[in-house]
């Protein structure tokens, strides 16, 4: 069984557009934006998803990632 929403077709359709996205990200060097996946809703089970590069934002380096840890462990006790 493929899935419980989704067919086989359209979960394949998802990995390949998924792949895809990935390649024009390496390629036109956006390795430092995230992916976001889109489903359309519909009702059709082979329909897959889209992912889209959101240009306008970036993934934080491992540094900001420990910072903004920190910062979310200091207001977690704060508030407890």
């Amino acid at each position: 069984m493929a899935g419980k929403f989704m067919s086989r077709k359209g979960i394949v359709d998802t990995k390949k557009d998924e792949e895809r996205t990935n390649s024009i990200q390496k390629r036109e060097r956006l390795t430092k934006h995230p992916i976001r996946a889109g489903v359309c809703q519909c009702y059709n089970p082979n329909c897959g998803a889209w992912h889209d590069i959101l240009t306008d934002r970036n993934i934080p380096t491992d540094d900001e990632c420990d910072e903004i840890l920190k910062q979310h462990h200091k207001d977690k006790k704060k508030n407890s």
